[in-house]
């Protein structure tokens, strides 16, 4: 017993608090970087293994996983950051007339998400392809619904195309990447918010829905850089990026929070980040996940089923972390 409490209070000096992780701030960090990183890329590398399963058995497993993981993004949304952040910046809010901040920084983190996905990479895409309507939407559609395996109709056309019309090495690189940035931006976001908080029992549950939804992403881009017939040396760079991308917003997140000296103003960052990311938590979870997922009825039954339940193991881990702002 002796031993545990010497451990304790090496770890976390501050706190005598029996519900206090083990693990500092900046330890949860470092092991939170590793495992994001390690996570996509097995998952990414894999895929070089999973593109050889017949793509009916595959997109169905994924398709399920995929409801399961926007369960979790809900819950993770509304359920953990945007109370997480409600309660994070309730003393701010008072001082400045009960305005409600979490509200609106989490409607602003949806509404830029969505402003990018599917107005600015859009148009982008729009004139990188010379104007031709259908295949810019097919293109795009596919990028911003990477975690979504398509109706059947949609998934059919997409493997004609890369079958019959094979992309020059520059157009290849191109289209991939656009999908990597796509998710990769929401990533960035998620990752500065858990690098920025204070708390591990607050970091957990960002890092258990991000690992969550990792190797769904990491599975999508893979495959989408084999359909694309990426040559090998741009797959791997581009690869070790996306796993790198995480890394350098955690990093960030946490730097910020150590600069930053006044407790007061480190804490409305952290409310303001907080909230920023579950309005990205919760346009992933609705309109790049369970809206495109359900858009095939094909075991919608099992996918509601997954979803619900991923949203009911995310929310009953509030109750498994108690911690407090005091």
């Amino acid at each position: 017993m002796e031993g545990f409490d010497v451990r304790m209070a090496t770890f976390d000096q501050s706190s005598g608090d029996e519900h206090q992780p083990a693990l500092s701030p900046i330890s949860f960090k470092i092991v939170a970087m590793v495992a994001i990183a390690a996570e996509i890329l097995i998952f990414f590398f894999a895929t070089l293994i999973i593109s050889k399963i017949p793509e009916t058995y595959r997109d169905r497993i994924l398709g399920i996983a995929n409801a399961f993981s926007g369960g979790i993004f809900l819950s993770g949304g509304f359920i953990h950051l945007l109370g997480e952040s409600i309660e994070i910046l309730e003393p701010l809010k008072k001082e400045l007339e009960n305005i409600p901040l979490a509200l609106i920084c989490a409607s602003l983190g949806f509404l830029v998400i969505f402003f990018i996905e599917k107005v600015v990479l859009n148009h982008f895409h729009h004139h990188h392809h010379g104007g031709n309507e259908e295949e810019n939407r097919r293109i795009v559609d596919n990028s911003s619904n990477n975690l979504h395996y398509g109706t059947e109709n949609s998934h059919k056309e997409g493997n004609i195309a890369h079958e019959n019309h094979p992309h020059s090495p520059k157009k290849a690189i191109f289209t991939s990447a656009m999908l990597m940035i796509i998710l990769s931006i929401h990533s960035f976001i998620s990752a500065i918010a858990l690098g920025l908080q204070s708390e591990v029992i607050i970091a957990l549950p960002i890092l258990i829905a991000i690992l969550s939804h990792k190797w769904v992403e990491s599975v999508a881009i893979g495959i989408s850089f084999i359909r694309n017939r990426l040559p090998i040396k741009y797959f791997v760079l581009l690869g070790i990026i996306y796993s790198v991308i995480s890394v350098v917003g955690i990093g960030l997140g946490a730097v910020i929070s150590a600069a930053v000296k006044n407790e007061t103003t480190i804490t409305n960052i952290e409310g303001f980040g907080t909230s920023i990311a579950a309005g990205t938590f919760i346009y992933v979870a609705t309109v790049d996940v369970l809206a495109e997922e359900f858009q095939n009825p094909r075991d919608k039954y099992k996918k509601s089923f997954a979803a619900f339940f991923g949203f009911t193991v995310m929310s009953l881990l509030l109750f498994a972390t108690p911690h407090s702002h005091d």
